[in-house]
């Protein structure tokens, strides 16, 4: 996308994958402090429901809600349209209890889970192909957005995971944190030429690698741990989210 939308790019490794960004000084904050997995793992406990902290060694663990989970969770209710019976509200699905309805003597588990199984792995591939192939992206993009580029009401549960990570490019770019501020400033681009050219990149031919190029730390990698991980915590967050969603059929 940095290609796409015409900055020149700077070349990382990550699990033996090559990434890019504008600045080398970024690197830093993609990979976390530490350079190893610490960016990964928040990304995916960036959504969970309730997080657990630690105050100190002498005081109880304490829960709170996650203001993350319910920005996600009202977007996907104000967005998305189920046409699936695995997505219904109160379905049999359980995701905590997959493995042992995977391994079920049950016929109606085995088949539950086998449907899990086969619609995460067609939302998987879903965004694989959104990024690397130019004429289902282009068909995909009128389904996820209106005439004004504003994502419609109406996406069906099969593009679910392209719709959160173009979400996610929009929301949590760096022009919207002021701790990247000097950052955004390097790439002598407003914020509306931003979205223009990245829309304008998303209609082009090429190959996206990553989609959400200009995203700050953790949220770089969404589409990296949805697309590219089988077990990835993101999963097992979002499918706990549909149990849950009001949805019209």
């Amino acid at each position: 996308m940095l290609r796409i939308i015409g900055l020149k790019r700077y070349s990382f490794q990550f699990n033996n994958e090559t990434f890019y960004t504008f600045d080398k000084k970024y690197i830093s904050y993609l990979l976390g402090k530490h350079g190893n997995q610490t960016a990964i793992n928040t990304a995916g406990s960036t959504w969970k429901k309730d997080i657990r902290r630690y105050l100190n060694e002498k005081q109880a663990e304490s829960f709170y809600r996650n203001p993350k989970w319910d920005e996600l969770f009202n977007f996907l209710q104000s967005h998305l349209i189920v046409k699936n019976s695995l997505l219904k509200p109160n379905s049999a699905l359980n995701i905590d209890n997959l493995d042992k309805m995977a391994s079920s003597l049950n016929l109606k588990d085995l088949r539950i889970a086998g449907e899990y199984f086969r619609f995460r792995g067609l939302l998987r591939h879903s965004l694989i192909y959104f990024k690397k192939d130019h004429i289902f992206r282009k068909h995909i993009l009128s389904r996820i957005f209106d005439s004004n580029c504003d994502f419609r009401r109406d996406v069906l549960p099969e593009y679910t995971y392209i719709l959160l990570t173009l979400y996610i490019e929009r929301k949590y770019s760096i022009y919207h944190n002021y701790k990247y501020k000097d950052f955004a400033l390097k790439t002598k681009l407003t914020r509306d030429r931003y979205l223009e050219l990245f829309v304008k990149g998303l209609k082009s031919n090429d190959i996206i690698e990553n989609i959400t190029s200009l995203c700050y730390t953790q949220f770089f990698w969404f589409d990296y741990r949805l697309s590219s991980s089988e077990h990835s915590e993101i999963h097992k967050i979002l499918f706990n989210m549909f149990n849950e969603l009001n949805l019209p059929s």
